[in-house]
């Protein structure tokens, strides 16, 4: 082995649950910022969709991540 301890399944989905919907956020704000103005409104609805996605994702990891590390000591 490397020296780095491997990650578990549950925590590889959490982060990729919450980079997804947080890579989506940044793409549209970029595409909001370039857009026509009557384009603007749904790109930005579609963004502040995907940060609450992020944000609901978010509890449940950390959680995952306080009590597996607590658990590993």
């Amino acid at each position: 082995m490397s020296g780095h301890a491997a990650y578990s399944v549950a925590a590889s989905a959490y982060h990729w649950a919450v980079g997804l919907p947080l890579m989506g956020c940044i793409g549209y704000v970029l595409a909001a910022q370039n857009a026509p103005k009557e384009k603007k409104g749904d790109l930005m609805f579609i963004h502040k969709s995907l940060g609450t996605l992020t944000g609901i994702i978010v509890a449940p990891r950390l959680a995952y991540r306080v009590f597996s590390s607590a658990s590993c000591k």
